[in-house]
């Protein structure tokens, strides 16, 4: 009989025996999936988790967390299968309070599979490590052993933790293991990718779609190893990619995006390739792939229109592909957002871009009308050979308020400034070299302004320079910064830029009551995707930016 190791991390050990008959089972059981999936016979998956699960930090939680997106290539991948997705996600919820419903929400259903995902609220209660692997092995031990029996894949959960391996990932690694579940490392995965350099949850913010997207790959891989159980990780198939992009554009332009399927396998293949967006747009190509090539489709998004706000404007961009038995998908975010050409050293007044009710995107009904907050910003290239940004804010109600741990109490102008390269302008995830400053109104006719990044500032930028003053019917802000450290991380060709510009007001409390933002939304502190584009004063002018991330 062999039995599992467990590190003395577990507090509790189960008294239920796992030996080379239930590894036997387990394969059993993963064989009759894949027939189920292959022959169309009803197949039931419970997506057994927290506010991850829930969908909480997604736009669109019914096709864009993690488990939707797996289940949708799972139908792809399988012709006719009739794959049910439950989503039981409770936001807040530790392995301890999962137990109480486990029964009520996942064991009464018989499902096939289970997708266990928690972790983050245990740490966040600051249960234990050993307890959460108590609690996470019990779960895991009604699914496979106990009260199904079915299969169960572990999900690590994505920590906040500047390293990897945590204690708690480590603990979720071990109960699969010690049962012969299979992981999905989600912590992992995000690590190796285009993850937020501050974590998944930074500013008490969760996952977006971009993230769930990184999951879902994860959890296709762990599918199958689950589905071909035997040593070492199942060949590569095929790879589907929507085209990233960044570039300017004029109303009027059409706009597409490439979508790729690729063939992985070193032999040829007969592929299909479907890819489409909202409002029914879309494009479907089947052909032989050769090995090592590649099919293509153009996914049409539509032609640039005027719109009656100058907010960024997003939509998913979806491909799925399949050849022989293996498929996969990718999903990325066309954003089309404002673009503004800086003025240069010789305009002879500033361009004035304005911000007002249709910029709300907090507060709308707090909002009283344009004495109550209105604002207008200018970019310009001075004489110096600085970056300067100009803000004029009315506001009949000025509430200053010293800057505290929470840099959004009181009245102030956020900033917002990606400098990061071409290739990675758009994407929604941090990195140090997008910068966010906050800047209280000041509180006299001419001051120097207190101000605060808010997170740690890139090292060229640390002589940021913010002035300001009180004016009849609000205050004035400017905030300049040396275009040589631009340079120094973008190149001498920096335009393309992502910016955007916030007002906060907070007329009779400690906490903004409306917010206006030029481009993106309330969540610019953690989602970058919505910036406007900033081209140098040499530079044709454009209507908009795309991007695609």
């Amino acid at each position: 009989m062999t039995w599992p190791i467990i590190p003395l991390l577990v507090a509790v050990q189960s008294q239920t025996l796992v030996d080379d008959t239930y590894f036997q089972t387990v394969h059993t059981r993963s064989a009759q999936l894949a027939q189920k999936l292959a022959d169309g016979t009803p197949v039931r998956m419970v997506a057994f988790g927290d506010s991850v699960t829930a969908g909480w930090g997604v736009d669109d939680p019914a096709q864009h967390t993690y488990h939707q997106l797996f289940a949708a290539t799972v139908r792809w991948r399988y012709p006719g299968s009739q794959v049910e997705m439950v989503t039981e996600g409770v936001p807040g919820e530790s392995t301890a309070a999962a137990l109480q419903r486990l029964n009520r929400e996942v064991i009464r259903r018989s499902p096939d599979l289970v997708i266990v995902q928690f972790g983050g609220n245990d740490e966040n209660q600051k249960r234990s490590p050993a307890e959460y692997q108590r609690d996470l092995r019990a779960i895991v031990e009604a699914i496979v052993l106990e009260r199904i029996p079915g299969l169960c894949i572990v999900c690590t959960p994505p920590m906040n933790d500047r390293g990897p391996d945590s204690p708690y990932v480590v603990a979720a690694r071990e109960v699969a293991r010690a049962l012969g579940c299979v992981v999905a490392d989600f912590d992992a995965a995000l690590r190796a990718s285009d993850r937020d350099y501050r974590g998944p949850f930074c500013w008490g913010s969760h996952p977006s779609g971009f993230t769930h997207v990184i999951m879902a790959k994860e959890l296709l891989r762990a599918l199958d190893r689950l589905l071909e159980p035997r040593a070492g990780p199942p060949a590569e198939g095929v790879a589907v990619q929507v085209a990233p992009a960044e570039r300017p554009v004029r109303l009027g332009d059409a706009l597409a995006v490439p979508v790729t399927l690729d063939s992985l396998s070193g032999e040829p293949l007969a592929g299909e390739l479907v890819a489409y967006a909202e409002a029914g747009l879309g494009a479907h190509r089947r052909a032989d792939i050769a090995a090592g090539r590649r099919l293509e489709v153009e996914l049409s998004l539509g032609q640039v229109l005027p719109v009656s706000h100058r907010r960024r404007i997003a939509r998913p961009a979806m491909g799925l592909g399949r050849a022989a038995h293996s498929a996969a998908f990718d999903l990325k975010w066309a954003t089309l957002a404002p673009a503004i050409t800086a003025d240069g050293p010789d305009a002879a007044r500033p361009t004035w871009h304005a911000l007002g009710a249709d910029s709300i995107v907090l507060g709308a009904s707090s909002w009283e009308g344009p004495q109550d907050l209105t604002a207008r910003f200018a970019v310009s290239v001075t004489a110096e050979d600085r970056l300067r940004f100009d803000t004029e804010v009315q506001d009949d109600n000025l509430q200053v308020r010293p800057l505290r741990s929470d840099p959004f109490m009181g009245d102030s102008v956020e900033l917002y400034l990606d400098l990061r390269p071409p290739t990675d302008q758009g994407k929604p995830t941090y990195t140090p070299d997008v910068l966010e400053v906050i800047c209280v109104a000041p509180t006299r006719k001419q001051q120097p302004v207190a101000w605060r990044p808010l997170d740690d500032l890139v090292m060229p930028l640390a002589n940021l320079r913010v002035t300001g003053g009180r004016t009849t019917d609000g205050y004035r802000l400017s905030v300049e910064l040396p275009l040589a450290a631009v340079r120094k991380l973008r190149g001498d060709d920096w335009s393309g830029l992502g910016f955007d510009v916030g007002i906060n007001d907070a007329d009779a409390t400690d906490w903004r009551e409306t917010q206006m933002i030029f481009s993106g939304s309330d969540l610019d502190y953690v989602d970058a995707a919505g910036f406007a584009g900033l081209y140098a004063p040499s530079a044709a002018p454009p209507d908009y930016r795309l991007t695609v991330r």
